[in-house]
């Protein structure tokens, strides 16, 4: 019987009321995180929420993220197919392979003469995680998704805060 319970969701221990119609809508957002993963030395990810909680993360490559999020590619968190960095005032796709420089002094992976913002030895200092807490990244772990997304974005391409971060 609790068997049956588990698997039709019904009970205290069931799946939540938000799933059942009673609740807050699904919402996907195209997000990062400031930590590596199988193909770059950062995450990208579409987000799913419900309210205020995050209930699913789908990693991506980074050439799959600047299709979706420039509406060439086909994505929840895209819906309509536009062009949502333009939309969102950041005037380049280039800015987001500049997302790197956050977190390290030079790119883990490649050796060229490239360098980093980050002034710690492989991440961004105490005074630098300061400044991306207003994006919602307070550890590497966070995800910056949604409008905190493209606030990062623009601040990306403002050389003010550029030279206040590095």
């Amino acid at each position: 019987m609790v068997w049956l319970a588990l698997v039709c969701g019904i009970g205290a221990i069931g799946r939540p009321s938000v799933e059942q119609g009673l609740g807050t809508q699904v919402e996907h957002h195209f997000g990062i995180q400031l930590v590596p993963n199988y193909s770059d030395a950062i995450t990208f990810s579409v987000v799913t929420t419900k309210g205020s909680a995050i209930i699913r993360v789908r990693h991506l490559s980074k050439n799959s993220f600047v299709r979706m999020i420039t509406g060439e590619e086909t994505s929840a968190a895209n819906a309509e197919g536009i062009d949502l960095l333009r939309a969102n005032g950041i005037s380049s796709a280039n800015t987001i392979h500049t997302l790197w420089k956050l977190r390290y002094p030079e790119h883990p992976y490649r050796n060229d003469s490239k360098q980093g913002w980050a002034n710690g030895k492989s991440a961004p200092d105490a005074a630098q995680l300061n400044m991306l807490s207003a994006f919602g990244i307070n550890n590497l772990h966070d995800i910056c998704y949604g409008e905190r997304l493209f606030s990062l974005l623009r601040a990306l391409e403002d050389e003010p805060w550029l030279a206040r971060y590095r």
